[in-house]
């Protein structure tokens, strides 16, 4: 075990940094490189039997839900890893990827900053929101059902239209 943490330690230094995601909104950037980690970090523990359970969900999710095509799929692949790592629950105390990260992270040297944002991350889920009226580059947002509303950042560029519903994850 102490072998594999020292090559998950060696190897996270592979994942981007926020310097070379400049091209970036900063607000997505920070997303992106934590998003990044959970990525790698959770394909390098994959390995162990503790995450057997986690790993058959996610290969038979994957077969159903992102296959090759045609058709494609119509599910985006950030989409899909997000659910992988922060919703899908395994194990006698229904861990996720980001509960265990949280947890083994300072073992890791996780930096806190990046700990902040998978925690950020594991308590976001997805909702359906209505769309209220864009300014700039912002969307505004109500959740369906509470009628809050929030100021959104939308990475992919799509500012939408006012009245649209949307099912998003909205992450502080």
């Amino acid at each position: 075990m102490y072998e594999a943490v020292k090559q998950i330690k060696k190897g996270k230094k592979t994942a981007k940094t926020l310097g070379q995601l400049a091209d970036l909104h900063p607000i997505h950037a920070v997303y992106v490189a934590a998003h990044n980690l959970v990525s790698y970090l959770a394909e390098s523990l994959s390995v162990f039997p503790e995450l057997d359970e986690h790993s058959s969900i996610i290969r038979k999710s994957q077969d159903e839900y992102m296959p090759q095509g045609p058709p494609a799929s119509p599910l985006t692949k950030s989409y899909f890893t997000s659910w992988a790592f922060f919703d899908v629950q395994f194990g006698k105390y229904k861990e996720t990827i980001g509960t265990c990260l949280q947890d083994i992270g300072p073992d890791l040297d996780i930096p806190f900053d990046y700990l902040e944002i998978i925690r950020l991350m594991q308590e976001s889920r997805m909702g359906i929101h209505e769309h209220k009226g864009s300014n700039g580059t912002y969307v505004y947002l109500a959740e369906l059902f509470s009628n809050k509303e929030n100021k959104c950042l939308v990475p992919a560029g799509y500012m939408g239209e006012e009245n649209q519903l949307w099912y998003v994850t909205k992450v502080p």
